[in-house]
């Protein structure tokens, strides 16, 4: 997904009838797609890529601020 580009929103009834075909539109277009329950966004959709890029910029944030791991 391009920096600029706003993400697509789905309900969560709509992930559940249509979890397939969700999934291929993350894994195989690189889609990022947010998951709203009662008008919230609760979960965020997005390709492993992605992913493995949040962790690693996490992870070096994490070597700047002095620490290790993130703590949950």
């Amino acid at each position: 997904m391009p920096d600029n580009a706003k993400p697509a929103t789905i309900t969560a009834t709509m992930l559940q009838r249509q979890i397939g075909t969700i999934i291929r539109r993350v894994a195989q277009d690189g889609e990022t797609i947010l998951v709203e329950r009662d008008s919230w966004p609760v979960v965020a959709l997005l390709p492993i890529a992605d992913y493995k890029a949040l962790l690693r910029d996490r992870e070096r944030v994490d070597q700047a601020m002095g620490g290790g791991k993130s703590q949950r």
